[in-house]
């Protein structure tokens, strides 16, 4: 017998949670299209082994789109109140339909990464895709 989580509505009002920015650990990369001086209105930050997930998985079919999901935490700075997520992960999608210029999630990819969260990541949210 199997049985799956299935997720329909979001939580009603979603509220960041209150955290210390990361801004100690971290290293700003800026475009080289980014105004300078340019400030988001989210900071994104991304832990190393999500980027090395998110790398290993995107060069894994140079003739297809890929892509999947990114979990974390979506939260407030306690002292400058400025929200930011910090990436701790990322989840490849399966069970996608692609091709060299488009990738669509099926009902089983998503099925799929919901089971996924819940079993391995029961306390962070998608903060994201690629």
């Amino acid at each position: 017998m199997t049985i799956s989580h299935l997720h329909i509505l979001p939580p009603e009002n979603p509220v960041p949670s209150v955290a210390s920015m990361p801004d100690n650990s971290s290293r700003r990369w800026c475009s080289h299209n980014e105004d300078p001086g340019f400030n988001p209105h989210i900071q994104v930050f991304v832990a190393q082994p999500a980027y090395l997930c998110l790398a290993e998985h995107s060069a894994s079919d140079l003739e297809s789109e890929v892509g999947g999901i990114l979990v974390g935490t979506w939260s407030v700075d306690a002292e400058q109140g400025q929200e930011f997520i910090v990436v701790e992960t990322a989840l490849p999608a399966r069970f996608t339909r692609q091709g060299s210029v488009y990738l669509t999630f099926t009902q089983d990819s998503l099925v799929d990464l919901h089971a996924e969260m819940d079993e391995h990541y029961p306390d962070k949210q998608i903060v994201g895709w690629y």
